[in-house]
């Protein structure tokens, strides 16, 4: 898992065996990131808005670019249980491997070392990435918060 600090926003990137349309899908579908992430209803789609359920707390983003197949972006509106994320920005930019994979570079810009979530929340996106999403992309199932 690689992992950096550039800028201080939480970053990681992967490589993954899936091509970039299967893995523009898991990100912008709601049965997609459902499987990987947490639950989710709305439109990922740009402009609309998705809603993730943590347990009892949900987290809202605006999807402000679905450009398929290389980049997603969502704009965090609200997050009851960590309040810090609202106005940060997720980033998920898509290439083609020469094996007809996917580089996948993941940025959560304002996830900085000084917010007090950092540290939790930079180890869930690793393990949410790099574990369930990678699962989700080659076997079908991922492990999604509840499951």
């Amino acid at each position: 898992m690689t992992i950096t600090a550039q800028d201080q926003d939480f970053q990681t990137t992967l490589d993954l065996t899936a091509t970039p349309e299967t893995v523009f899908e898991a990100l912008t579908t709601t049965s997609g990131v459902s499987s990987w992430w947490a639950p989710a209803t709305g439109s990922a789609s740009t402009g609309g808005d998705l809603e993730f359920m943590f347990g009892e707390h949900v987290v809202r983003f605006r999807v402000t670019d679905a450009d398929r197949p290389t980049r997603v972006r969502w704009y965090t509106v609200d997050c009851d249980v960590m309040p810090e994320w609202v106005g940060t920005t997720i980033a998920f930019d898509l290439s083609s491997t020469e094996t007809g994979g996917t580089t996948l570079h993941f940025r959560h810009a304002g996830l900085v070392p000084q917010l007090v979530c950092y540290e939790q929340c930079s180890n869930d996106w690793g393990n949410f990435l790099h574990s369930s999403l990678v699962s989700y992309l080659e076997t079908g199932t991922g492990h999604p918060v509840g499951s």
